[in-house]
């Protein structure tokens, strides 16, 4: 009888100790968020972001904030549009009804049309607060309404769901004073070129099949979904800090598929024709911007340190893709305007490949704003505003 007993109690403590473990295990994630999301997304673990320190911020104060508070903003998803962030209210950045604050001109010229700006986070504004992002300056250098519709990470395919979206909603039948805007290149380049990559999808089509493939309600995936999920985001986390792929397997293949190559800027002139059909057919202009990348061009941006093998590689697909966009783009019929070399000589411009510095984003404007005679009325940003708005 009494080693009935002691076997039982052995079996009972080994029990409880596996459901310690497990519980600990199934414990790691929520407690490893909740730690990272009251540090801002700076613990330890996860070191604060390197652009901060760029040379080009040196005279603005709100830098530090500013990429803390870029890590702070949650986003949702919603049908058609995949994901948008959450409303804000920060120091540099603030979301209202899902759209990022634009300054309303000191000035404004309500004869003149009104401007929506679509594309992903070089529009939106990653790297710059409320009054720094390029729509933002547009508005107050020449005292137009402006709305910026940019959100992180969009391909074009996704702006024009989001303006349709915005279309319906509000019942929009006359868009005659309106100029639409979208700022494109980028993101079709960077998440389409990528192998494996299907068709004019997002970035997170397969995340999103494989969550629902593996939330059977007692499934065993949804038991461990949360340490699963942990685990590839501390890996990826991993991979991203030295350089992307550690196992050497090309990312992309535009640069190697001349084909591909020629998929992914058609589908984006496409995207852009379809886009104008919309806005013309309610009486509005549409222009479509093929957005400036620091691997094509001529800025000065070896303060970036483009030197491991995923710069080199994503260089390759700009060098494939961007001259073809050009082509078809030029042979369409849509209003197009080429500002890759909107940056050549410039030495500030950039904060990594395709984000822009305050600085950056004065030149573009003053000659964006070029490029709407003669509906603009440009009364030219002051020399020292950029300081002056510190």
């Amino acid at each position: 009888m009494s080693k009935i007993m002691t076997l039982t109690k052995i079996i009972s403590i080994n029990f409880l100790i596996t459901l310690l473990l497990l519980g600990i295990l199934f414990l790691i994630p929520p407690i490893s968020y909740k730690i990272y999301s009251y540090a801002g997304g700076h613990s330890t673990f996860f070191p604060s972001d390197k652009r901060e320190g760029l040379e080009l911020y040196a005279n603005f104060s709100w830098t530090k904030k500013h990429f803390k508070e870029m890590v702070q903003i949650p986003a949702k998803y919603h049908d058609y549009i995949i994901w948008r962030r959450d409303d804000f209210i920060g120091e540099t950045i603030n979301i209202n009804n899902g759209l990022r604050r634009t300054v309303i001109p000191d000035t404004m010229n309500d004869n003149l049309s009104s401007f929506w700006f679509y594309g992903g986070s070089t529009t939106w504004g990653q790297g710059v607060p409320d009054a720094f992002t390029y729509p933002s300056l547009f508005a107050q250098q020449n005292g137009v309404n402006v709305v910026n519709f940019g959100e992180m990470a969009y391909l074009a395919r996704q702006s024009v769901a989001f303006m349709v979206n915005h279309i319906i909603s509000n019942d929009i039948q006359d868009l005659s004073d309106t100029k639409v805007v979208f700022y494109d290149g980028v993101n079709d380049v960077h998440i389409r070129c990528k192998t494996g990559h299907d068709g004019i999808s997002t970035s997170r089509q397969n995340q999103l099949r494989t969550l629902l493939a593996n939330k059977h309600k007692y499934s065993f995936a949804r038991t461990f979904s949360q340490l699963t999920d942990f685990l590839a985001a501390l890996s990826y986390k991993v991979g991203a800090n030295i350089g992307g792929n550690t196992d050497g397997a090309p990312i992309y293949n535009c640069a190697s598929d001349s084909d591909r190559a020629i998929e992914v800027a058609n589908s984006l002139v496409r995207t852009w024709e379809a886009a104008a059909d919309i806005v013309s057919s309610r009486g509005g202009e549409f222009t479509a911007i093929l957005q400036p990348a620091a691997y094509f061009g001529d800025a000065e941006y070896g303060y970036l340190n483009f030197t491991n093998a995923t710069d080199i590689e994503l260089s390759q697909q700009f060098q494939a893709v961007y001259p073809l966009v050009i082509k078809f783009a030029e042979k369409s019929n849509i209003n197009f305007i080429d500002l890759t070399h909107v940056y050549d000589s410039c030495v500030d411009c950039y904060i990594d490949y395709c984000h822009a510095s305050p600085q950056g984003h004065k030149k573009l404007v003053q000659q964006l704003s070029e490029k709407f005679p003669p509906n603009l009325v440009n009364t030219g940003i002051s020399e020292g505003a950029i300081t002056e708005w510190e």
